[in-house]
Protein backbone atom coordinates (compact mmCIF):
# COMPACT_ATOMS: atom_id res chain seq x y z
CA UNK A 1 0.00 0.00 0.00
CA UNK A 2 1.45 3.43 -0.89
CA UNK A 3 2.59 5.41 2.14
CA UNK A 4 0.22 8.30 1.38
CA UNK A 5 -2.88 6.05 1.41
CA UNK A 6 -1.76 4.31 4.59
CA UNK A 7 -1.27 7.69 6.27
CA UNK A 8 -4.75 8.83 5.32
CA UNK A 9 -6.34 5.65 6.67
CA UNK A 10 -4.39 5.94 9.92
CA UNK A 11 -5.43 9.57 10.31
CA UNK A 12 -9.12 8.75 9.76
CA UNK A 13 -8.97 6.04 12.41
CA UNK A 14 -7.33 8.24 15.05
CA UNK A 15 -8.70 11.74 14.59
CA UNK A 16 -11.33 12.45 17.29
CA UNK A 17 -14.80 13.09 15.89
CA UNK A 18 -14.18 11.27 12.62
CA UNK A 19 -17.07 9.24 11.18
CA UNK A 20 -15.16 6.03 11.78
CA UNK A 21 -14.51 6.84 15.45
CA UNK A 22 -18.19 7.65 16.13
CA UNK A 23 -19.83 4.77 14.25
CA UNK A 24 -21.35 2.16 16.59
CA UNK A 25 -20.46 -1.47 16.22
CA UNK A 26 -22.70 -3.40 13.80
CA UNK A 27 -26.15 -4.28 15.14
CA UNK A 28 -25.78 -2.19 18.30
CA UNK A 29 -28.88 -0.15 19.08
CA UNK A 30 -28.14 3.13 20.87
CA UNK A 31 -30.13 6.22 21.83
CA UNK A 32 -29.13 7.76 18.49
CA UNK A 33 -28.63 4.84 16.11
CA UNK A 34 -30.20 3.87 13.77
CA UNK A 35 -32.80 6.47 14.80
CA UNK A 36 -32.82 9.20 17.42
CA UNK A 37 -35.19 11.33 19.51
CA UNK A 38 -35.57 13.98 16.80
CA UNK A 39 -36.64 11.49 14.14
CA UNK A 40 -40.17 11.38 12.76
CA UNK A 41 -42.00 9.07 10.39
CA UNK A 42 -41.07 11.47 7.58
CA UNK A 43 -37.35 11.64 8.37
CA UNK A 44 -37.09 7.86 8.77
CA UNK A 45 -38.83 7.20 5.46
CA UNK A 46 -36.57 9.73 3.73
CA UNK A 47 -33.40 8.22 5.18
CA UNK A 48 -34.19 4.52 4.82
CA UNK A 49 -36.48 4.49 1.79
CA UNK A 50 -37.90 1.06 0.97
CA UNK A 51 -36.28 -0.42 4.10
CA UNK A 52 -38.83 1.52 6.21
CA UNK A 53 -42.41 0.21 5.93
CA UNK A 54 -45.49 1.60 7.68
CA UNK A 55 -47.21 -1.15 9.67
CA UNK A 56 -49.50 -1.99 12.55
CA UNK A 57 -47.45 -3.09 15.54
CA UNK A 58 -48.75 -5.39 18.26
CA UNK A 59 -49.30 -3.73 21.64
CA UNK A 60 -50.60 -4.80 25.04
CA UNK A 61 -54.02 -6.36 25.52
CA UNK A 62 -54.29 -7.40 21.87
CA UNK A 63 -54.23 -3.83 20.57
CA UNK A 64 -52.29 -2.57 17.56
CA UNK A 65 -50.58 0.79 17.13
CA UNK A 66 -49.25 2.67 14.12
CA UNK A 67 -45.56 2.22 13.56
CA UNK A 68 -42.73 1.63 11.13
CA UNK A 69 -40.77 -1.58 10.60
CA UNK A 70 -37.16 -1.24 9.51
CA UNK A 71 -35.72 -4.05 7.37
CA UNK A 72 -38.96 -6.10 7.51
CA UNK A 73 -37.58 -8.84 5.23
CA UNK A 74 -34.45 -9.42 7.29
CA UNK A 75 -35.39 -11.08 10.62
CA UNK A 76 -31.91 -10.50 12.08
CA UNK A 77 -32.03 -6.72 11.41
CA UNK A 78 -35.74 -6.10 11.91
CA UNK A 79 -36.67 -3.24 14.24
CA UNK A 80 -40.08 -1.89 15.19
CA UNK A 81 -40.41 1.89 15.54
CA UNK A 82 -43.20 3.34 17.68
CA UNK A 83 -44.86 6.63 16.68
CA UNK A 84 -46.41 9.39 18.74
CA UNK A 85 -50.13 9.86 18.25
CA UNK A 86 -49.91 13.57 17.39
CA UNK A 87 -49.47 15.11 13.94
CA UNK A 88 -45.67 15.21 14.33
CA UNK A 89 -45.50 11.39 14.41
CA UNK A 90 -42.25 11.40 16.34
CA UNK A 91 -40.36 8.16 16.90
CA UNK A 92 -41.00 7.47 20.58
CA UNK A 93 -39.20 4.14 20.84
CA UNK A 94 -37.56 1.21 19.10
CA UNK A 95 -38.40 -2.45 19.69
CA UNK A 96 -36.22 -5.55 19.29
CA UNK A 97 -38.32 -8.73 19.04
CA UNK A 98 -38.56 -12.10 17.36
CA UNK A 99 -35.27 -13.19 15.80
CA UNK A 100 -33.71 -9.74 15.74
CA UNK A 101 -30.03 -9.81 16.67
CA UNK A 102 -29.58 -6.18 17.73
CA UNK A 103 -27.79 -5.60 21.02
CA UNK A 104 -28.90 -2.97 23.53
CA UNK A 105 -26.98 -2.06 26.66
CA UNK A 106 -24.82 -5.16 26.20
CA UNK A 107 -27.90 -7.40 26.02
CA UNK A 108 -29.71 -9.29 23.28
CA UNK A 109 -32.73 -11.54 22.96
CA UNK A 110 -32.22 -14.88 24.67
CA UNK A 111 -29.94 -13.61 27.43
CA UNK A 112 -30.67 -15.03 30.87
CA UNK A 113 -31.78 -13.01 33.88
CA UNK A 114 -28.42 -13.54 35.61
CA UNK A 115 -26.62 -11.74 32.78
CA UNK A 116 -29.08 -8.85 32.91
CA UNK A 117 -28.54 -8.52 36.66
CA UNK A 118 -24.78 -8.57 36.10
CA UNK A 119 -25.04 -5.84 33.44
CA UNK A 120 -27.21 -3.78 35.78
CA UNK A 121 -24.75 -4.16 38.63
CA UNK A 122 -27.42 -5.10 41.17
CA UNK A 123 -30.73 -6.99 41.48
CA UNK A 124 -33.80 -5.37 39.94
CA UNK A 125 -37.56 -5.76 40.10
CA UNK A 126 -39.89 -7.27 37.52
CA UNK A 127 -43.58 -8.04 37.26
CA UNK A 128 -44.97 -11.54 37.63
CA UNK A 129 -45.36 -13.77 34.59
CA UNK A 130 -48.40 -14.95 32.65
CA UNK A 131 -50.46 -11.81 32.06
CA UNK A 132 -50.53 -8.96 29.52
CA UNK A 133 -47.82 -6.96 31.28
CA UNK A 134 -46.01 -9.95 32.69
CA UNK A 135 -42.25 -10.30 32.79
CA UNK A 136 -41.35 -6.62 32.38
CA UNK A 137 -38.47 -5.25 34.40
CA UNK A 138 -40.16 -2.33 36.17
CA UNK A 139 -37.48 -0.98 38.50
CA UNK A 140 -33.75 -1.29 37.86
CA UNK A 141 -33.04 -0.05 41.41
CA UNK A 142 -30.75 2.73 40.16
CA UNK A 143 -28.56 0.23 38.39
CA UNK A 144 -26.49 0.77 35.25
CA UNK A 145 -29.38 -0.13 32.96
CA UNK A 146 -31.83 2.40 34.39
CA UNK A 147 -30.81 4.89 31.68
CA UNK A 148 -28.64 4.25 28.64
CA UNK A 149 -25.81 6.56 27.54
CA UNK A 150 -27.55 9.34 25.64
CA UNK A 151 -30.53 9.58 27.96
CA UNK A 152 -33.01 7.05 26.56
CA UNK A 153 -34.71 4.37 28.63
CA UNK A 154 -34.37 0.62 28.24
CA UNK A 155 -37.34 -1.72 28.59
CA UNK A 156 -36.68 -5.43 29.14
CA UNK A 157 -39.22 -8.22 29.11
CA UNK A 158 -38.59 -11.80 30.23
CA UNK A 159 -40.31 -15.11 29.67
CA UNK A 160 -39.62 -18.38 31.54
CA UNK A 161 -37.67 -20.94 29.52
CA UNK A 162 -38.75 -23.86 31.70
CA UNK A 163 -42.05 -25.39 30.57
CA UNK A 164 -43.25 -26.74 33.90
CA UNK A 165 -45.62 -25.56 36.59
CA UNK A 166 -44.35 -22.31 38.03
CA UNK A 167 -43.66 -21.97 41.76
CA UNK A 168 -46.39 -20.20 43.69
CA UNK A 169 -46.13 -16.42 43.87
CA UNK A 170 -44.36 -15.59 40.58
CA UNK A 171 -47.37 -15.27 38.26
CA UNK A 172 -49.87 -12.45 37.87
CA UNK A 173 -49.83 -8.89 39.18
CA UNK A 174 -47.00 -9.22 41.68
CA UNK A 175 -43.57 -7.61 41.93
CA UNK A 176 -40.58 -9.95 41.95
CA UNK A 177 -36.85 -9.67 42.48
CA UNK A 178 -34.39 -10.84 39.85
CA UNK A 179 -32.44 -12.52 42.66
CA UNK A 180 -35.43 -14.52 43.98
CA UNK A 181 -34.65 -18.27 43.80
CA UNK A 182 -38.23 -18.93 42.66
CA UNK A 183 -37.70 -16.59 39.71
CA UNK A 184 -34.33 -18.10 38.88
CA UNK A 185 -35.90 -21.59 38.99
CA UNK A 186 -37.89 -20.95 35.79
CA UNK A 187 -34.76 -19.62 34.00
CA UNK A 188 -36.22 -16.41 32.53
CA UNK A 189 -34.71 -15.17 29.28
CA UNK A 190 -35.06 -11.83 27.50
CA UNK A 191 -37.75 -11.99 24.82
CA UNK A 192 -38.17 -8.27 24.16
CA UNK A 193 -35.94 -5.19 24.34
CA UNK A 194 -36.93 -1.63 23.54
CA UNK A 195 -35.59 1.88 23.91
CA UNK A 196 -37.63 5.02 24.40
CA UNK A 197 -37.30 8.74 24.97
CA UNK A 198 -39.13 10.92 27.49
CA UNK A 199 -41.82 13.10 25.94
CA UNK A 200 -40.48 16.57 24.99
Amino acid sequence: MPKTIAAVLLLAATVPGSAQAKAPAPQVLTCFYPVGPKDTATSVKKRFGAAAVRAKIAAAEGQEIDGIVLWPRDPARRLELYLSEDRAQRITGVGVLGKSRWQVGGLQLGDGIAKVQQQNGRPFKLSGFDWDYGGYANDMQRGKLETLPGGCNLSIRFEPSVNTNYPDGISGEVTLSSADPKVRAVKPVVNELSTGWPAP
